[in-house]
């Protein structure tokens, strides 16, 4: 009985943590992808093809683009930093404990269609 009661806790706890995007940055990216276009055109492909899944929301930065992907639970789960350094577009990928079972995670999968 003690360990589904420690199970179910563990549940609950693990289920309300979030992240914000700069927690998310401290930790390598998922995947990097590199291209020769431009920061904005590669972030408006991101955000219109995550905007079917959740809530996206962009904004600019020194570099280029940071957008993010706020997943049906409220949570924000995907982030992408897409910035120019030496003339080289670097989009940076991370996630935030989302599972994927099996293949490419999709978001992923869209965001590299977009180099």
């Amino acid at each position: 009985m003690k360990g589904i009661l420690f199970a179910c806790l563990a549940i609950l706890v693990l289920s309300g943590c979030s992240t914000t995007p700069n927690q998310m940055r401290e930790s390598s990216p998922n995947e990097t992808y590199t291209s020769t276009k431009q920061p904005k055109e590669i972030m408006l492909c991101v955000a219109d093809n995550w905007e079917d899944s959740g809530v996206v929301n962009t904004r600019e930065t020194h570099n280029g683009y940071s957008v993010s992907l706020f997943l049906s639970d409220g949570k924000l789960r995907y982030l992408a930093d897409i910035e120019t350094e030496n003339n080289v577009t670097i989009t940076r990928l991370y996630k935030w404990r989302s599972i994927v079972l099996g293949g490419q995670d999709p978001w992923f999968k869209d965001a590299g269609g977009c180099q």
